[in-house]
């Protein structure tokens, strides 16, 4: 039962993403913010890093959708990079600390990652250093409360996926 879950939550996963996307999504300064980065974070946290590298079909698809075609491609790799990297690190590489701070110490690290790619597409994709630099702001500070609001939303999600320390820890 649980492998077929597993499976559809690749097909799932975009979709998530995608709705988030397309409805929280902001043109702003020759590019676009969107709050894609909460079902990034969750999806990547509950059903791991494959299903996280999904999430920049969905991501990429809204800004597609959108018009926003320059920075669809941007988008995607970034999406994708910071699924991988936040199911990666809670389920590999922070695993001697409790759910909690596994999970505050994952999300930190990828919106790290985020923070910094968008920092180089933006300077490649928008012509205007001040543009640029205030699209990297704001996504940063979205990115920021995406993560805030990821954290407390994972609380109340089941992890659906063989986690041992959700058992032992589930006090979070």
């Amino acid at each position: 039962m649980k492998k077929k879950i597993y499976i559809a939550m690749f097909f799932v996963a975009p979709i998530v993403c995608f709705l988030l996307a397309w409805v929280t999504k902001m043109p702003i300064y020759g590019g676009c913010i969107d709050a894609s980065d909460i079902a990034v974070f969750v999806v990547s946290i509950i059903c791991g890093p494959w299903v996280g590298l999904t999430c920049g079909v969905g991501v990429a698809l809204s800004d597609i959708v959108c018009g926003g075609y320059t920075i669809a491609i941007f988008s995607g790799i970034i999406s994708s990079v910071v699924g991988v990297a936040c199911g990666y690190l809670y389920k590999h590489t922070f695993v001697s600390f409790s759910v909690r701070a596994c999970k505050i110490l994952a999300i930190l690290c990828a919106y790290g990652v985020s923070t910094v790619l968008w920092a180089g597409a933006s300077f490649l994709v928008i012509k205007d250093a001040y543009s640029a630099l205030m699209l990297v702001l704001l996504k940063a500070l979205i990115g920021l409360c995406c993560a805030l609001l990821a954290y407390f939303i994972l609380p109340k999600v089941p992890h659906i996926f063989d986690d041992e320390r959700w058992n032992k820890d589930n006090n979070c």
